[in-house]
């Protein structure tokens, strides 16, 4: 199966609890749900993401940057860190970034001052500071 040998590509990379394995056949089988549908048509314009979509997709994302890099130290181990394909890992980390800051930007567009103030930066892992300055 498909799936499974995607799954076993993955479990050596430190990925193999049992949550994280489900979670990686549910992305890689397509039943994740979070991404089906969220985009509404109305008069041929797209409504975009709700608030609630983007924190879905903000762990999907979160959850692939974590296993580029990842990959990324594997690859660079074995092949080394200036080799071609470490450089393709890096390469697409720089494209994942890009694509979160653009969904960030459009995150905040829907999102209330309480709901930054308890979920912070959802597409980087980022909470805000409190008022004491911590996080």
């Amino acid at each position: 199966m498909k799936t499974e040998n995607s799954v076993k590509v993955l479990l050596p990379l430190g990925l193999h609890t049992p949550e994280m394995k489900e979670k990686i056949v549910e992305m890689l089988n397509g039943r994740e749900g979070m991404f089906k549908g969220s985009v509404k048509e109305e008069k041929g314009m797209k409504k975009g993401m709700t608030h609630e979509e983007h924190l879905d997709l903000a762990k999907a994302l979160l959850l692939i940057d974590k296993l580029l890099n990842d990959a990324g130290d594997t690859i660079g181990r074995s092949y080394g860190y200036s080799s071609r394909e470490s450089k393709a890992t890096g390469t697409l980390r720089k494209k994942l970034e890009s694509l979160r800051s653009m969904l960030d930007t459009r995150y905040h567009k829907v999102t209330t001052d309480e709901q930054f103030l308890k979920q912070g930066h959802v597409y980087f892992g980022e909470r805000p500071k409190t008022e004491a300055g911590g996080k």
